[in-house]
């Protein structure tokens, strides 16, 4: 998506390799870790052991191994994504900040994204922060077609729903070819076309996202806790949409543990909350 929207000189104005930021990272370096906040799964975690100052904004519910006491901390779980977050604290600062179109679209499809096109974790402030994006001239059109899947994907992800099996009632386990590697927004993308499925609860997409590490991707409706099921497997997330990452082990392993622990939520009611 950034290749299409920004030019390569834009790109080498606001992006660094890990390695380039760890050469120029110094004691007054500001770090500012979005959408996440456990140092273990961003980027490039080395950075974080060097950087003196560190920011989070993220709408996960912090983890228990989540960046050790930064300077800044903006959590809000109630939020749709990190760019409606940072939409928000730019509308509400007073700093004059200004925003490209082209950012602005950028933006507003995280937000498509992690909301599924609106359909779900909206509030209020969600399409607040769309309506202010778009004043910053985010052209929502474009920002769907980045969405939209290449063929390549679409027999991909097709391949993939085809694996499906449901050891629960309305709880899907969907796994990808163990002979690739698969990213993360792959594994997401399945997991929000099988959720909307009726009578499906919940949906737990597996796959390689590396030589060494197993990715899986969940979602819910909301009757199925699933970020209580991935924090069992070291992940976490929201309510309704978790994820979590594996070393240094076989796809049939984390299967065998995932449907270990579904037995286990599904059984004991102490795993719910009040409602569930």
């Amino acid at each position: 998506m950034l290749k299409e929207l920004f030019s390569k000189n834009e790109l080498d104005i606001f992006s660094l390799s890990p390695a380039k930021a760890i050469e120029r990272i110094n004691s007054q370096s500001l770090v500012v870790v979005v959408d996440v906040n456990r140092a273990s799964i961003t980027t490039a975690p080395k950075i974080l052991e060097i950087a003196k100052n560190v920011a989070v904004i993220d709408h996960h519910r912090k983890a228990e191994d989540a960046i050790d006491e930064p300077i800044f901390s903006h959590i809000d779980t109630n939020a749709s994504s990190a760019s409606e977050l940072v939409t928000e604290m730019i509308m509400n600062t007073q700093v004059d900040v200004k925003i490209t179109p082209k950012v602005a679209t950028y933006m507003l499809a995280g937000i498509l994204m992690d909301t599924n096109g609106f359909k779900a974790r909206t509030s209020a402030a969600t399409f607040k922060a769309a309506m202010n994006l778009k004043d910053f001239g985010a052209d929502n059109s474009i920002a769907d077609s980045y969405l939209k899947d290449e063929f390549e994907e679409f027999v991909l992800k097709t391949k993939i729903m085809s694996t499906i099996e449901s050891p629960y009632f309305g709880i899907i386990i969907a796994t990808a070819p163990t002979n690739q590697a698969i990213g993360r927004t792959m594994l997401a993308k399945v997991g929000q076309e099988l959720i909307s499925v009726k009578g499906v609860r919940a949906v737990f997409v597996v796959g390689n996202i590396s030589d060494k590490v197993v990715g899986i991707s969940a979602r819910s409706n909301g009757t199925v806790n699933v970020q209580l099921i991935m924090e069992k497997m070291g992940g976490g997330g929201h309510h309704s949409a978790s994820a979590t990452q594996i070393s240094n082990e076989k796809i049939e392993n984390v299967l065998a543990d995932l449907k270990r622990i579904l037995g286990l939520y599904i059984n004991d009611i102490t795993w719910k909350e009040p409602g569930y």
